[in-house]
């Protein structure tokens, strides 16, 4: 059974679809890349996954519905975009 499944799951800004019918699945234990080039959805995916926006479609953690504002239904830490790290170096 998977861990993580999405079915259909669409999003539409103003007049703009960016995500289209995606569907898949992701089974406890395994890791998962999503690749693409800049401005494929990657980062709305996961997103979706999170509730963090809404969508059209079904997604579902460990057989839960999510959506938005309600309680993830497992432990979960993910960091989206990566933090603005800066460093000089002086010789």
């Amino acid at each position: 059974m998977a861990l993580i499944q999405m079915e259909n799951v669409s999003k539409r800004f103003k007049h703009q679809s960016v995500l289209r019918d995606v569907s898949l699945e992701i089974e406890a234990g395994t890791v998962t890349v999503l690749t693409g080039i800049n401005g494929s959805g990657k980062t709305l995916i996961l997103k979706a996954m999170l509730g963090l926006m809404k969508t059209q479609g079904i997604i579902r953690v460990k057989q839960t519905p999510i959506k938005v504002g309600q309680a993830y239904p497992i432990t979960a830490g993910i960091m989206i975009e990566a933090p603005v790290y800066s460093r000089s170096f002086r010789r």
